[in-house]
Formats: structure tokens, sequence, C-alpha cells
């Protein structure tokens, strides 16, 4: 027999482990008549916080003598699986092991023995001290199962046998007579619902405390009349006010803590105190017992251990559960039902402490195989496997380049032909001071313009909990590529908290810190966190570390190529299994002279600062900024969990040019290889391919060499000629350097997802040394519908070449099409906005009714679904509610998201604060995440104080000097984000204020 995923030994006694299996066990099992595929369980590898958890390729077992087969239908999340994840769950199995405790499922198996159940039978179980229960299938003892009443839901029956037997079994110790007045603190929590219902079925007099006032209203809907919310004043004041200072019967407690004592004290003659959290009892230190003198007694009460000893009083406490169902004493309280791919969300729901009732995960359909199969190691369900390909989508993308604060202004700009060149900022250097149009002077620059971002100097550091102190010190490059992260995230739908401890990489291209270099010139003091601030590798972790994402950070630089390499890493990342998700991405700066002077030195500027690739007046590149990034991941997952698909990355490929005429001369056999490198993992054809994204940095040489490169790449596949469409990004907003090959990414998905090809601009007259008409390609000069290839999706391929010698290609397919799901719901529908600031606030509601009239939009019922579900929700709220989409951009232009209609406790619960529980509202139905304007950044600008007079004559451009409240809004920041306790944020306090 083998042992099943997630089961392994356990850390009980020899003795507990007897009592925990039939005295006198039958023959064996009969074989099964199939086995079943697509099984799944969860897995904790290490001890850890429950973002180390992964979801395995779960191997059947059979049962033993005595023992069912449960295929599980739907499972709860419970605190202990926290303390299971940690280490710290008493009997817990040893790492790795498939937490879960119990479950509700149909029987598929029985041992030998087993006379009670019957396959096919549906019941809520138990699972043995192996756990095992949040997987697929898990092999429990028959004893330990009992049929699921017929009125109840999986989701509903799944988590109701552990709180019962423990509520029941305490009860029951403690003899509750009818009458008696029983103290239930944390009386909504998964204990308290069901200690609460006993004791009304016993006929006590419940007093019950919550911590909100949405809880003390939720348990009077129960039928209890003294609720107390214990967050609003002493409790044991309370209660001997409202029982005449006589105290209470009996006090069934869950809680640590001061609970202990506060419950002892409260107990009136005769009174029983029952204590189940047994972690508290033994951590409470001194016990003042001085009060039960007068025929009280504390009973403790382990559960677990109990029926251990006890196995005889299993099914009979189970059996006494059907019963409570059955005649009405007990309902289930279900919060929220996730899918098994949402459980990341699920645990963090479940943490939150603030939903009423059980978090429940319920489980997919599986298949069934005709003959059994031979028993094989467990799989890693990672994509890929690391075999084979592994098509990856982009869910989500963000970025700024010149002209562009987002992506979809570049798009407005592609399409209409627009060139983002300009004059150097005068807020970065004074040009004149370093320009001269003779290129033989080696100290200026025969260059001043490109494409410049604006508000480099702005940044939300507030929001990204950094003290205006460190924000000073940390390279611009950061702190943007820190925001465009947030913001593909954003735009995919994710929420901070739904990753969690997730294997989420960060791939990104970055060069040097040339703010480093002002910071240097400028005689500045760099303080510490100048040290990281200004460091690539801290860069890539920025993002990592505000969300506590453990997949790799690697901050990338191959020169031009760098972005590209970068998402060709995250890919093979995903495909290896090493990341779940992966955001890729590239960020360029030009924040001082240096970078145009040392180009002009090797004249490779255009003179003009323009790109004019392909044209027969290509004489160098324009520099340009940007920063972009994707957010990537399977593309089988992303239509399972209904992600929004950009596009499709169906291979790609990196290489490395050798030894050439020179060290920065580019290679185009190496080019050619990398392409076909490119599309053989792709699997296609690159007759497929409609428009390729060229490196087209517009050099007389480089040019030549790179359709050449292509046409003979593509040659070995066909001989078709002018078909393929080629153009560059560069010619609309510079060379971006290390964001050069995510700017071209980010232009094609905006063209696969527009349908249409933008013009390559600065083209007048090919390139003499290119011979377009014996090649696939032709330059796109206009805004050209795009079509798509017979019974095909449309593709496109992006390169880029790095300077150092470092290739890389990528294909990109359209996304596939998706199905649209209609709303069975009839409006009006909530949609709640939320930021961390008033001004940030109002800002979101502006660009979202600004999008609104831009006509591309999804239904209300999308927008809707997906602000309350796949969105962050701050301090500062609005809630808005309409029938449809013009009406809800009306009254975000009104602006007034406070006043409420009658009838929407949620929308009222939304500005009160509270989480909400927005899948009331939804009744089962479920939406797509949909792309959506991302968050309204509050930026103020942060920038070294700066007193030189080497690159411009503002000595000082508005900055404020480091200040003595840094430290102290860097406190808060770090406070408020759970970094420190209030206790070390106050005694750090006193230290800073010499107090």
């Amino acid at each position: 027999r083998h042992e099943p995923a997630g089961q392994a030994s356990r850390r009980e006694s020899p003795q507990a482990a007897q009592a925990f299996h039939p005295e006198n066990p039958p023959a064996q099992a009969p074989p099964t008549a199939g086995r079943f595929t697509g099984l799944r369980a969860v897995r904790f590898e290490r001890p850890g916080d429950p973002g180390t958890l992964r979801i395995v390729d779960q191997q059947p077992t059979d049962p033993g003598p005595g023992q069912i087969e449960v295929l599980v239908r739907a499972f709860p999340i419970n605190f202990s699986d926290f303390l299971a994840a940690k280490g710290l769950y008493p009997m817990m199995p040893d790492f790795p092991f498939t937490p879960g405790v119990e479950v509700s499922g149909i029987v598929r198996q029985v041992g030998a023995g087993v006379s009670r159940l019957a396959v096919g039978d549906e019941v809520i179980a138990l699972t043995t001290p192996e756990m095992g229960g949040q997987a697929s299938v898990v092999v429990t003892d028959e004893n330990l199962a009992v049929h699921k009443p017929a009125g109840l839901s999986h989701e509903e029956a799944c988590g109701l046998p552990v709180a019962f037997l423990a509520m029941n079994l305490a009860l029951e110790r403690a003899a509750v007579a009818p009458g008696e007045r029983v103290l239930i603190p944390s009386a909504t929590g998964t204990n308290g619902l069901m200690a609460v219902q006993l004791a009304q079925h016993l006929g006590a007099e419940v007093i019950a405390t919550a911590g909100s006032p949405r809880k003390v209203e939720f348990l009077a809907g129960l039928g209890v009349a003294d609720a107390i919310d214990h967050s609003a004043g002493d409790v044991a004041e309370q209660v001997l006010r409202r029982t005449g200072g006589r105290g209470v019967d009996v006090v069934v407690n869950t809680q640590g803590g001061d609970a202990l004592q506060t419950g002892i004290n409260l107990l009136a003659p005769d009174g029983r105190y029952v204590e189940i959290a047994v972690f508290g009892l033994q951590s409470s230190g001194r016990v003042d017992l001085s009060h039960l003198v007068d025929n009280q007694s504390l009973i403790s009460l382990n559960t677990k251990k109990y029926l251990l000893a006890h196995p005889e009083r299993r099914l009979e406490q189970l059996e006494k559960l059907v019963s409570r169902i059955e005649d009405g004493a007990i309902k289930p309280h279900v919060a929220r039902v996730f899918t098994l791919d949402e459980l990341p969300v699920a645990y963090a729901a479940k943490r939150d402490r603030a939903t009423i009732g059980r978090i429940v995960v319920s489980m997919p359909e599986v298949g069934q195989t005709v003959e059994p199969e031979p028993a094989a190691a467990p799989l890693r369900r990672d994509p890929g496997g690391g075999t084979g390909n592994v098509d990856i989508a982009v869910i989500g993308l963000s970025g700024r380049f010149p002209g562009a604060p987002d992506v979809g202004s570049l798009w407005r700009n592609l399409a209409d032909g627009t060139s983002s060149i300009g004059e150097v900022p005068a807020s970065r250097w004074a040009a004149d001071r370093y320009f001269d149009p003779d290129p033989a002077r080696l100290d200026a620059t025969y260059c001043r313009t490109g494409g410049f971002l604006d508000d480099v100097d702005r940044f939300d550091a507030a929001f990204f909990s950094m003290s205006g102190k460190e924000a000073a010190q940390t390279d611009p490059q950061q702190r943007i590529f820190l925001e465009e992260s947030w913001r593909a995230l954003e735009d995919a739908g994710y929420p901070s908290g739904s990753l969690d401890g997730s294997r989420c990489g960060v791939f990104v291209g970055v060069g040097p810190s040339e703010y480093l270099t002002r910071m240097n010139k400028a005689g500045i003091v760099k303080e510490a966190q100048a040290f990281w601030g200004n460091e690539a590798s801290v860069l890539a972790a920025r993002i990592s570390y505000r969300l506590n994402l453990r997949g790799p950070s690697v901050a990338v630089n191959t020169a031009c190529s760098s972005s590209l390499v970068a998402l060709h890493l995250a890919c093979q990342s995903i495909r290896t299994g090493e990341s779940r998700m992966a955001i890729a991405g590239g960020v360029f700066l030009m924040l001082a002279p240096d970078y145009l002077v040392v180009a002009s030195n090797g004249n490779m500027l255009a003179p003009d600062g323009r790109c004019k690739t392909f044209d027969d007046a290509a004489d160098g590149f324009g520099p340009g900024e940007g920063v972009g990034a994707v957010v990537l991941k399977p593309l089988a997952d992303a239509q399972r969990d209904g992600d929004h698909v950009y596009g499709v990355i169906k291979g790609s490929a990196v290489n490395q040019d050798g030894k050439t005429n020179g060290i920065t001369a580019p290679s185009g056999r190496a080019q050619t290889e990398v392409e076909l490198a490119a599309y053989e993992q792709a699997g296609i054809s690159p007759d497929t391919i409609g428009y390729v994204e060229a490196h087209g940095t517009g050099t007389r040489l480089g040019d030549p060499i790179e359709v050449d490169a292509l046409t003979a790449a593509f040659g070995q596949h066909t001989a078709r000629r002018g078909f393929c469409a080629i153009g560059s990004v560069k010619t609309n907003i510079g060379h971006t350097a290390a964001a050069a090959g995510i700017a071209g990414v980010i232009k094609v998905l905006l063209a696969l997802r527009h349908r249409q090809i933008p013009a390559s601009l600065n083209f007048a007259e090919p390139n003499r040394h290119i011979d377009f008409a014996d090649s696939p390609f032709y330059v796109n000069t206009v805004l050209r519908d795009w079509t798509a290839p017979a019974g095909g999706l449309r593709r496109a391929a992006v390169s880029a070449f790095g300077f150092s010698g470092t290739n890389a290609h990528v294909v990109i397919e359209e996304a596939p099409p998706r199905a649209a799901r209609a709303s069975t719901i009839g409006g009006p529908y909530v949609v709640p906005l939320s930021a961390r600031t008033g001004t940030a606030l109002s800002a979101g509601m502006r660009r979202l009714a600004d999008w609104i009239a831009e006509g591309r939009v999804p239904t209300l019922p999308e927008v809707a679904y997906t602000l309350q579900f796949y969105r962050d929700h701050f301090a500062e709220r609005a809630v808005f509610v309409a029938t449809d989409l013009t009406e809800l951009a009306d009254r975000l232009r009104a602006g007034d998201g406070t006043v409420v209609p009658e009838g929407f406790p949620e929308a009222e619960r939304y500005l009160a604060g509270e989480q909400v529980d927005w899948s009331r509202l939804w009744h089962g139905e479920r939406h797509d995440r949909t792309p959506l304007p991302g968050y309204a950044f509050d930026r103020t600008r942060h920038w070294f104080t700066e007193n030189d007079t080497v690159y411009s004559d503002d000595t000082d451009r508005g900055a404020l000097p480091p200040g003595p409240d840094d430290g102290i809004r860097s406190l808060l920041h770090r406070l408020r984000a759970g970094e420190i306790s209030e206790q070390e944020a106050e005694a750090t306090m006193e230290v800073m204020l010499g107090d």
C-alpha cells in the first residue's frame, strides 16, 4: 500500500496510533474498479506561513481495512491549518504534508469490513491524525464519517464536525442546564457560533462577546439578547452588570491571554469554566484561582486527545451532529466559497478574521479512468514540469513612456502616429552646457533632444511605506518601476494580499543608476538608504519585499536587450515551475547628461534625437526613456482563473554573438539563430507571423544586418515576399535602452488588442543596403487594420539585440477568444473605490469616469465585480450605485461617493470601513477579471538637496532637505504596515525624541 500524497508519519505515541484504528482489522480490501485523473492536493513543504503551500498532483491510494476513500467536494480553512503550517499543531504529521482535518464528499471506495457506509454515499468526515483533507481524495476511518443530511450542500456541511465535537463535548462536560447563563467569548468565530447554537438548544441564557458592532448585530439576529462588543469597554464589568453582580454559570473559552483569568473571575457559585484554548492555558503564566471558593470548577478539554482516548465516542458525537442539524438546532454559516486555485486568497480571507462564518474551498470535478493505474511518485503540478513548452499568458501590463503616462496614452500616440521626441527638460540639466554640434568634442553631446518621461522626481512614498528621506536617496528608476509593477498586478486583477507568500517572480532589465552619479557629482553625503536605493538588485526586489513575493527576484543587464531577456527568463522560470506567476519588465531614465555625452563620443546618436529606422537617412539612435511591466502566468491557469489575457507568449530564445568584428558589432548569423530557436520553441512557422517589432535603432549598418537575419530565418520556412509588416516603437519614443524590449512587447500587445498595426515613423526612403522587395517584409507607414490569417490567430515577433552581444527574440500570439459572461442579475450595481488619501481617491474617480467616456469598456457588472473582488480596499472609500455605465460616469464626476440609497447594506458597511462579503450580491454568479484604470498615486517631489551648479543654474528645484520628522513618518508607515508593534514603535519614538 502506497502512502497518499500529503500523508506521512505521525508524531503521536504508538498507543495513540493504535487507538485510532480497529483492533482486529479484516482482510485485504477488494480491488478497485478504476482510478481518478486530475487529483490534486495542497502541500506544506516546510514550516512557514501558508504562503509556502503548493498544489501538487495527488496519487490515489486504496483504503485499508475499516477505512473509506472520500472524494472531497469541499473543505473549510481552519486556524489549525495556520498552526500546522508553522509546525505548531499538536500531533501533526511531519513535513511535507497535506493539511485539512474535516471535509464533505462522496464515498468512492470502501475497505474490508466496512458495513455502515457504501460507495456513492454523501458523507461528512473527519480525517485521521495524518490530516490530508485539503485534497481531491482522502482516506479516513469509517467511524470518522457520517451520512450528510440531504438538506445541506457540501460547502455548508464541511465546516461543521470539528466545531461541533469541541463545543458539544464542552457543554456536556459543563452539564449545562436550562436557564443557566453561559458566557461565550468571541462568539462569531467558528467555535463560538457553534457554542451559541448548542447552548440555545439546551435552553441556556447566552451572554456572548464579539469584536465589532456589526458582529454584535449578527449575534442579535441569532437571538442572543446579551451580546457585548468587547472592543468598546470592560467585558467583566458589563457581564457583572447584566447579571446583577452574580456572574455566569458556565464559561466556554476558546481564547488565550487574559480571557482565562477574566472567565474564572466571572464564575457564579457552582460555576464551571471549560478551557478549550489549550495553547492559551499553556502560555497564560500565573493564574489566580482565589475566586474559586464557592464550589466552582475548572475543566481543561483537548478534544483531539479525548477522542483518541475514547474512540467509541467519535461516531456517537458525529451522529449527534446529524441529529442537531436535522432538528434545526444547528445551521451552517458560510461566509465565502473559493475554488482550489483561489486557495491563497481563501487563506488570506481566513487570516483577516473580519468575516463571520466559514471560509470554504469547493473542489473541482475529477475524471475517472477505466482501469487502475500503477502507483507512481507524486508529480509537481507546476506548469511545464521541466519538459516541453507551455504557452504563457500576459494577464496584466502597465508602463510610462515619453508623452504617455500610461499604456492607454501610449496606444493613442502610436495610433495617431505621434512622435514624442523633444528637448531635454530644463529640470534634468542645463542642455546648453553640454551641447556642442561638433561630434569631435569629447566632453559634450551633439544631441539635445530625446524622449523623456514627465515628473520622474515625483513619487508616492507614503503609499509604499517609505519615508521622505529614503525616497530622496532612492534612484527614481526604483521608484517608478515599483509603481508600474503595482499597477501591472492591479491591471491583472490581483490585489496585494492575494499574492502574499506566493511564488511570483520578478525579472527586470535595468542598467546603472545615473541618480547615484548625480549625487556623487553634487557631493551629497549618502546615507544608508542610498546604498540599497541605487542598487539594481534591490530595484528588482522592491515589489517582492512590498508584497512578500517568494519567487526569484532578478535584475538583468544585457544593455539594450535587458528587458526582453528578463521576459525570457520569467517565462523559463514559469515553465520549470520555479515561479507560478511573474512580473517582467524594464526601466531606463537619463538623470544626468553622462549617457548622452558618452554615446556622442562613440558617434552612436542621431543629431536630431530621432530613430530613422530602415530609412536611408538613418544616422544613429535617438535616446529615450521608459518603464514597463507585464504580469505572466501559464495560459491554461489564466483561462481557468478567469484572467484577462492580452496576448500569449508562444516561445522565446536568447543567445550571444560570440566573437565578431568588434565588441559592440552585431552578428547577423547569431540573430538568425536566436530567431529560429524562438520559432522552434513556439512550434510555429514564421510565415504565420504578421508583424515584427524590430530592434530597429536606426543605424545605417545595423538595420540592414537585422533585416537580412530575419529574411534568412523566415527563408527556412517560406519563400513568400512582402507579407509581413515591420516597424519599431523607437521611432515614436526613442531607444529606451534597458526598457527597449518591454516597450516593443507592450506595443505589440496593444496592437493585438486593437487589431491594428501602428505606423513606423521617420520612414521616407528605404535604406539603400536593404532589399525589401526580396524579403518577407514591408515597412508599415500607416495605421493598418490587422487581419487574422484564415483559420488562425494574429502573431507577432519582437527582437532586442544588446550591444553587449546578447540577443533575444519572442513570439507573441493574440489572446484566444473568450466567451462573454452575461449577468443574470439585474442592476443596480455597487461600485466601490478606495485609496490611501482623499486626493488619490478623487483622482481615481475622475480617471475611471474618463476611461468610461473613451468607450472601449466592458459591462457594468464586470466593472463592479472587478472592483469588489480584485482590487485592494484602502481606508479612504467611496461607493456608487448605478444601473449602467453612463449613470456610473455621471456619479463619478459628481464625486459624491458617500451617499448610498436605501437597501444596499453592503455599500454602507464598505463606507464604514468594514470588510464586505460581496458574494451576497451575486448569488453564485462570477465574472472574469477586467482591466480597469490603476491606482492614482498621490505623488510629491522627492529629490536630494542639490546645492551644486554642475547640472543646472537652479541650485534647488524645490526639494525639501531631510527633515527631523522623516524618521517619525517612516515609523508610522512601518507601524501601519504591520512591520513593527505598537510597543516597538513607542520605544523607538522615545529614543528619537530623546524622552
